[in-house]
């Protein structure tokens, strides 16, 4: 397999992806706003932030599986790649039903209100079911990226977009403001893409369709061995970036949610612009460290630092113009203070930069180094963050993150250069021998 070749074709495709799907999300912004008003908006906001933390029930099985994968295809043993699969698929399912369970039943014990929305617990419930089930359809994307077609993935959620799309207008006719309408919306669209993904690629490779027969208890130790670190990392995750919205909602209020919300479109779709680079970087090099490439990855790394410039310079300009933009796109400026969109600014850009090497280590496996600085940075994230957030509000929360994100953006790079000079004495030493 051409790694570079693929990178270039998968990226151009992911590129075009990405760009209608932003501007797809952009406009749902709007119309969602303007279907929910900006209080309802706000709690959509907040209901969505808790229940994407079930996205860590597969206990990190999906990222496992893509590393295994991508391994087994770098050594052309397709018949482990069927066991992956197979046992992947029956693990999840279980997993998810479980989780389901679990789920709801915590819900309806610790969900008595809906912050004075009666529709809030149906919408609730239908989004925990819905995720549960898309635990199962979405390891369609691990599948994917380990077979290098990201540009596959970027067309699913495109589709998903799309969906959503069409299902907020036709439900705008009904009438407005109804939480259960709109996360039935959104459960559908986001099964019913992962679905169509799913057709297209077992079509296509048949003799990788899950089997019970594949099934293999040892194969579930080799995903969940290297699964449970991306788990982990996963919750770690979840702490540091899914929490702002809860704490800011119950601190300050629901309206504040909304215009963090808003900042975290703006700047997340940059960040996403970036990322699309990012994308198949992951898988590329778990097959590039398993044929022993080190000069490959750290020629990738060198280009992935130069295009840093570019994004950081486009987040600059963004920020300058934000005021314009906010008003262009939703009418006003929503109050958003100067102070607030710098912070985001900043931080952005300290994130593509850990993404690159999070990128690498991810592809390398070597995620323990990683897993360390995210468990440290999100035991003091929410204690930072209702600190801060009492003292100066929504910046003080987003600070909190911000300073929680500067340790790996540190200690990463370090440990990126130490495993390739250890790659490359290895190599080196076992070419003499």
């Amino acid at each position: 397999m051409n790694i570079d070749k693929t990178l270039k074709v998968h990226t151009l495709i992911n590129y075009f992806s990405k760009f209608f799907n932003i501007a797809i999300n952009f406009y749902m912004v709007r119309i969602t706003i303007g279907y929910l008003g900006d209080e309802k908006n706000g709690l959509w906001a907040t209901l969505l932030s808790i229940v994407s933390m079930m996205a860590i029930g597969d206990l990190g099985i999906g990222n496992g599986l893509k590393n295994r994968i991508t391994e087994a295809l770098a050594r052309d043993d397709e018949k482990q790649v069927k066991s992956y699969i197979s046992t992947a698929y029956i693990t999840i399912g279980i997993i998810s039903v479980f989780v389901c369970i679990v789920t709801l039943l915590i819900s309806k014990v610790f969900v008595k209100t809906g912050f004075g929305y009666s529709d809030f617990k149906g919408a609730l419930y239908i989004i925990i079911i819905g995720f549960s089930f898309n635990l199962i359809s979405g390891i369609i994307n691990s599948i994917l990226y380990a077979y290098q077609k990201s540009n596959l993935v970027s067309f699913g959620q495109v589709l998903n977009s799309l969906i959503l799309l069409l299902g907020v207008f036709e439900i705008s006719k009904l009438g407005k403001g109804n939480l259960i309408h709109i996360s039935l919306v959104y459960v559908v669209a986001l099964i019913l893409s992962n679905v169509i993904l799913s057709g297209v690629f077992f079509l296509k490779h048949r003799s990788m369709f899950p089997s019970i027969s594949a099934f293999k208890k040892d194969t579930i130790g080799s995903i969940l061995n290297l699964g449970m670190k991306f788990f982990f990392l996963q919750l770690c995750g979840l702490v540091l970036f899914s929490t702002d919205s809860l704490i800011i909602a119950n601190l300050i209020g629901l309206t504040e949610v909304t215009q963090y919300d808003i900042l975290n479109k703006v700047y997340n779709n940059l960040t996403i612009m970036y990322s699309i680079i990012l994308i198949p970087i992951w898988s590329a090099v778990t097959y590039a460290y398993a044929k022993k490439d080190v000069k490959w990855i750290k020629k990738i790394l060198f280009k992935l630092k130069l295009l840093l410039v570019p994004f950081s310079l486009g987040v600059i300009g963004v920020s300058i113009f934000f005021k314009p933009i906010t008003i262009l796109w939703l009418g006003d400026d929503k109050g958003i203070p100067v102070s607030l969109v710098i912070l985001f600014a900043l931080y952005t850009i300290v994130q593509g930069w850990t993404a690159i090497y999070c990128s690498i280590v991810n592809g390398m496996g070597k995620i323990e180094v990683q897993l360390y600085t995210a468990i440290i940075g999100a035991i003091i994230n929410i204690p930072l963050s209702i600190y801060l957030g009492k003292t100066y509000g929504i910046f003080g929360v987003k600070l909190a993150t911000f300073v929680c994100q500067v340790m790996p953006a540190i200690v990463l790079p370090i440990q990126v250069r130490y495993e390739l000079k250890r790659s490359e004495v290895n190599e080196s030493v076992a070419h003499n021998d």
